[in-house]
């Protein structure tokens, strides 16, 4: 079972970066966040959330 502990804090940084960027949609900035982390090559549906987390972590230190 996945820990459920991952999703308050998951949550917590899609909206410190969407605050950054509120002119992007959900479904971009997800896009982006999947695109910045090490697992760019697989899908928005079956990528792992510690991997979207990654790639959020990644905008938001990285990009202005």
């Amino acid at each position: 079972m996945r820990d459920p502990d991952r999703i308050p804090r998951v949550i917590k940084k899609l909206q410190e970066v969407w605050e950054k960027f509120p002119d992007l949609r959900l479904g971009q900035l997800v896009d982006n966040a999947r695109m910045c982390s090490q697992h760019n090559y697989v899908d928005v549906f079956s990528i792992e959330d510690d991997a979207i987390e990654e790639g959020l972590e990644f905008i938001d230190k990285e990009l202005k």
